[in-house]
């Protein structure tokens, strides 16, 4: 009797999933969010529940993600809910492939709890659909860059820029990630920034944003944290501009007025850089050009006026007194000087938020619906994965316009090449794994030796063979009693830990650091583990958000339940200007064994670091070695400035990290003309750089000095060498180097993964962390040349293209046999294990 209550709540309280993702599109491996549908019973009383998702980790146990919601009783309500899709058995079941609502409904369990763990209902999964965006295991699928549109009313066109329909067909050429943009209405935002973790990049057509946080909503909250965090949020402008002053801060550009114009530059010249050359396929009808659809526009050339704000970075302007000229021309190199002086303003400008980017257009984009052609070159650039300046056979291009040549050449036996298994490598144990097994065989054939002929041979020395039997049993029941000491010998003392850490330091705003670690942690014991990080303004302890790319079918026969709380003071972050406030905790189940982490950190308090001594054979470029070593968070200090001719750049930086990093990679977007028309990416490598030496930047990236740089002009086979400089093109790098290196020939006709973690100079380490700017791999001119799809499976998180796509100086670098950067304590003692650290450092680019 006393459980009829239960039951009758548990009997009258319904629910439904209605979707997961957004519209059913969602990422193995990162934080996913549901849409959920609850009617309460008349006996369910109001107050705290949660909504968990169960879903097994990467090491077969069953994790269950745990949201709050508050309840009101007789009332339906609508609420998201969070968790990672499990890697286990190639992941979710995706119903655009044909998996059944019953296979789904095995692997996707959502219930409904009270506070006391007490299930109340279970959420019905039936009609949901489910699609991955990240690629198959098909050896020519090609990734996805995912932006949310929005409003969904204000669609502008397109058709040519949407994803391959499978594996086997191609949309555009020319690009190495199909662009997806998903319309998709304010309502159906998440209200946590976790829940944008699928997501590339947002694009606000029309509308005022404050709508976002009406009725007490954290939409907007959450939308801005994620742009904290490395988002990006493109901003048109509508007729009716004034409605983004709810921007407020967020925008790089203060609007005065909307203006017309003469013509449609610089949008125009974006859009019709690559000629209309599409021809009529309409069955029984002549061979014929169909007309540009910018010729049939009857919309007049309409403009935002506005002034950049400071700390804003104008890519591409507008000329109000002349047609501009067209702004990717990659052969016009510097213009006059009196071309800079006409009458010009923003036409899209960038501003750094936090780690992410805010940018705005000086078009409403959504009035363009006749002209339907060219938005295959301008969607790229908008969204900072494609210069205006980069060479023509890099530029978008619609199949339909290619000729069966080009068709050949770069949609033909393309393989796919996955550099997400790099960061995996560093979180495995060998040396602790590599003791045990040796250790184990080690005992198993003594035992054997002495088990077997050892015991024969005394025996018939003792001339009693005839009790080998008895032996033989005694001495298994002795070797069961020194097995079960040995364990207990052996599986004792402290935790064990290695990983890989990501150090993202914003030199140019007030955003706290944000630390990404994949840890693999080592328990000597059984039973739950409390977990946890020290202080920050944000911080997650999560199971290992493993891609299905890499999990193998761990088939456990009891896995262990434990339960990750999502909470949602710690997620909706305060802002950058907070002290560190809060921290994260995770009970995790071991049987002395191993399992994997991720945690993420955002603070302000001072680093593990650990500065060995250098070891004489390394050599810096510069040998002027002054002051101390820091003791507080990395650095590096320098005012470099921008300009508008070679080398693009002056200034000189000093290394204030504390330790001495290793193949140093620097980068940052130049105009190729001295009136910002054209940009391109600038990259040097240096080898080795010391704790608390300067290098001379102007010098480095000089043509006019050959000692200190050698343009990329080395044949194929080379590689980077101990004492080398290089500095180019980003274009001439991946081309040269990034490309051929990774990508073998014997890999680029079928998929494969490349780890380079254990190299002495890693390619993935810069080749992820530019993965948003890289252009496609062009393909060669004989089999031994052919060209693959880069893929970065579980590893989107090491992009830190925001700071190039912010007109910012991007400095990457790694250092190794270092300790864990952040306070990670297992019981309440402190673990600091050891592992790479990379760094990704962010400054400002003064004019």
């Amino acid at each position: 009797m006393l459980f009829f209550p239960s039951l009758a709540v548990a009997q009258s309280t319904v629910g439904r999933v209605e979707s997961v993702g957004f519209g059913g599109f969602y990422r193995s491996g990162v934080w996913t969010p549901i849409r959920v549908d609850i009617t309460p019973g008349p006996d369910t009383p109001s107050g705290t529940y949660e909504i968990r998702v169960a879903q097994r980790d990467p090491d077969g146990d069953r994790a269950s993600y745990a949201t709050p919601i508050t309840l009101t009783a007789n009332l339906q309500q609508k609420f998201f809910a969070y968790f990672i899709p499990e890697p286990v058995a190639g992941g979710l079941p995706n119903t655009a492939d044909g998996a059944t609502a019953n296979e789904l409904a095995r692997r996707l369990r959502v219930t409904l709890h009270r506070e006391d763990g007490e299930e109340v209902a279970t959420l019905s999964v039936a009609g949901l659909t489910l699609q991955n965006l990240d690629p198959s295991r098909g050896s020519r699928a090609r990734s996805v860059r995912f932006a949310l549109m929005l409003p969904a009313a204000a669609r502008p066109p397109t058709a040519e820029v949407g994803p391959a329909a499978n594996a086997d067909q191609t949309r555009l050429l020319r690009v190495h990630e199909d662009l997806f943009l998903l319309p998709i209405n304010p309502a159906d935002l998440p209200d946590r920034d976790i829940g944008y973790h699928a997501v590339d990049d947002v694009v606000w057509l029309d509308g005022d944003i404050r709508e976002l946080s009406a009725g007490g909503s954290t939409q907007l909250d959450a939308l801005r944290n994620w742009l904290r965090t490395g988002g990006h949020l493109l901003v048109s402008t509508p007729s009716q501009w004034q409605l983004l002053s709810g921007f407020g801060d967020l925008l790089p550009v203060d609007i005065r007025a909307i203006e017309a114009k003469a013509d449609f530059d610089p949008l125009l010249s974006l859009a019709t850089r690559r000629p209309f050359a599409r021809e009529d396929s309409s069955a029984g009808a002549a061979s014929r050009r169909l007309p540009n659809p910018w010729d049939r526009m009857d919309l007049a050339p309409r403009f935002a006026r506005a002034a950049l704000r400071t700390g804003a970075w104008e890519e591409i302007p507008i000329f109000w007194s002349r047609s501009a000229s067209d702004p990717a021309n990659p052969e016009a190199s510097v213009a006059s000087d009196s071309e800079s002086v006409e009458d010009r303003s923003p036409w899209l400008a960038r501003k750094a938020f936090g780690h992410g980017t805010v940018s705005w257009v000086a078009s409403d984009l959504s009035a363009f619906r006749r002209a339907t052609y060219g938005w295959f070159g301008v969607w790229p650039v908008l969204l900072g994965a494609t210069r205006s300046g980069d060479p023509l056979n890099f530029w978008p291009q619609p199949i339909e316009d290619a000729s069966v040549v080009e068709r050949g050449r770069w949609g033909a036996s393309t393989g796919g090449t996955d550099f997400g298994a790099s960061l995996l490598e560093g979180m495995s144990l060998r040396s602790r794994s590599t003791a045990l097994v040796g250790l184990a065989l080690l005992f198993f054939a003594g035992y054997w030796i002495v088990a077997g002929p050892g015991l024969y041979l005394y025996l018939r020395h003792k001339k009693r063979v005839g009790r080998s039997w008895f032996a033989f049993g005694a001495a298994a029941v002795v070797a069961l009693l020194l097995t079960l000491g040995l364990v207990r010998l052996v599986l004792r003392g402290p935790a064990d830990m290695r990983h890989v850490s990501v150090v993202r330091v914003d030199l140019t705003d007030a955003a706290p650091m944000r630390i990404t670690s994949r840890i693999g942690l080592y328990m000597p014991r059984d039973g739950l583990q409390t977990l946890s990080l020290g202080p920050a303004v944000s911080a997650q302890l999560l199971p290992f958000p493993s891609h299905a790319r890499f999990s193998t079918d761990i088939l456990t026969p009891r896995p262990l339940d434990y339960r990750v709380q999502i909470d949602p003071e710690r997620i909706v972050s305060p802002t950058a200007n907070t002290t560190d406030s809060v921290s994260a905790t995770l009970d995790v189940p071991y049987r002395s064994s191993m399992k994997r982490l991720m945690a993420r950190w955002n603070g302000t308090a001072p680093l593990n670091i650990s500065s060995p001594k250098r070891d004489p054979a390394t050599r810096a470029i510069e040998s002027n070695v002054v002051g101390p070593r820091l003791e507080g968070p990395p650095r590096i200090e320098g005012s470099p400035r921008r300009s508008t001719r070679p080398p693009f750049i002056t200034g000189t930086l000093r290394n204030n990290t504390g330790v001495d990093l290793r193949d140093v990679w620097i980068a940052f977007p130049h105009a190729l003309r001295s009136d910002g028309l054209g940009t391109r990416d600038q990259l040097l490598y240096i080898p080795f750089w010391n704790d608390q030496t300067d290098l001379d930047i102007t010098a480095l990236f000089s043509p006019e000095d050959p000692q200190a740089r050698q343009r990329i002009t080395l044949a194929p086979e080379s590689t980077l060498q101990a004492d080398q400089v290089l500095a180019g093109e980003l274009v001439d790098w991946c081309q040269w180097l990034f490309y051929r290196e990774p990508v073998r020939p014997g890999i680029a006709i079928h998929e494969g993964n490349y780890s380079d973690a254990s190299a002495n100079n890693p390619l993935s380490v810069p080749l992820l962390s530019l993965f948003g700017r890289l252009p496609p791999m062009e393909p060669g001119t004989s089999l031994s040349l052919l060209r693959a799809e880069l893929h970065r499976s579980g590893a989107r998180d090491l992009d830190a293209t925001s700071v190039l796509r912010n007109g910012q100086l991007l400095v990457i670098a790694h250092a190794n046999e270092q300790p864990l950067p952040i306070d990670f304590r297992v019981n309440g003692a402190p673990v600091v294990g050891a592992g790479r650290v990379i760094y990704q450092f962010a400054l400002p680019l003064r004019d």
